[in-house]
């Protein structure tokens, strides 16, 4: 179990040096070729003795695994003969993984200068934080949003995730560090999301067991974001995010917050559909139209 103590310890920090421990890092790869490559580059330039990469790729078509073969072959390479999703591939690599810290790393991204030092230092400064995320980055250098202080739909549902440690709810997804003690204890990934939802799901079920989640802001991760469904329609990828969403509100709270939430949607997509249907049908369509009309088409359709 993790100590009382949220985030805000002030015990002195018991590895000796922190950076000097060794990380899995585990990065679930599908269709990025050039980018997982990128990634590879910038996580190879501070690697430490005693750090493994693990790449699991989900049956790309554009030469993935081949690529991560011949330019590194060192990485342990997981091939599979589907698209497993990223909760299952996770818990792929998990499975494989040998130390204590585990890095759950998008391939869109690029470690900065110290981003894995500065983790590391974080997570130890910090001993009842289970998972920490780092600062994240747009590619102009921009700030990007990657941590959040409430679960989506909380407000109808106050008293449902009870007193849970830390301010932090969620970190993105992108670039995660957890100590194994904590991933293990609350079983990985949970592998019945689509694709969207997992790391709230993660945060939440590490919050319930004891732990606090993190935010790291002088690990700076460049992240490109969106890449692996780039190729997918608005509808397929709508439908992905909002079962998931489904699969959030239904596991965690009870039915009847879930269905005020669902009403709320319905009612917000229907205000909306009737504002925007008449520029939809009679002006010049435009991708911002388009999109907000592709939007709330779909929640009308998925929150019935």
């Amino acid at each position: 179990m993790p100590p009382a103590d949220p985030i805000h310890s002030t015990n002195p920090c018991k590895l000796t040096p922190p950076p000097a421990q060794a990380v899995s890092i585990i990065i679930v790869n599908y269709n990025t070729r050039q980018l997982l490559l990128d990634c590879l580059d910038s996580v190879s330039e501070q690697s430490a003795s005693g750090d493994e990469v693990i790449v699991v790729d989900n049956r790309s078509a554009d030469g993935s695994a081949d690529a991560v073969a011949a330019r590194y072959p060192k990485v342990r390479l997981i091939r599979n003969m589907e698209n497993r999703g990223f909760a299952r591939a996770n818990n792929q690599g998990l499975a494989a993984a040998e130390n204590d810290w585990i890095w759950f790393l998008n391939p869109d991204t690029r470690l900065m200068a110290g981003a894995r030092d500065q983790i590391l230092a974080f997570l130890c400064r910090h001993p009842a934080v289970g998972l920490a995320g780092t600062m994240l980055l747009n590619p102009d250098g921009s700030h990007q949003p990657s941590v959040e202080e409430r679960y989506p739909g909380q407000r109808y549902a106050p008293h449902a995730l009870g007193d849970l440690p830390g301010a932090i709810a969620w970190v993105s997804g992108a670039s995660m560090v957890a100590r194994r003690t904590a991933i293990d204890a609350v079983g990985g990934f949970d592998e019945q999301y689509p694709l969207y939802g997992e790391e709230l799901d993660l945060c939440l079920m590490l919050r319930r067991a004891g732990w606090a989640i993190g935010w790291a802001p002088d690990s700076r991760v460049v992240h490109i974001g969106g890449q692996s469904q780039r190729d997918n329609t608005p509808e397929s990828v709508w439908t992905k995010k909002f079962t998931a969403e489904l699969i959030f509100y239904q596991k965690h709270y009870p039915p009847a917050a879930v269905q005020r939430i669902k009403r709320k949607n319905r009612l917000q997509a229907a205000w909306r559909l009737l504002s925007l249907a008449p520029l939809h049908w009679c002006l010049p369509k435009t991708p911002e139209r388009t999109g907000k009309y592709t939007f709330y088409r779909m929640t009308w359709k998925m929150f019935r």
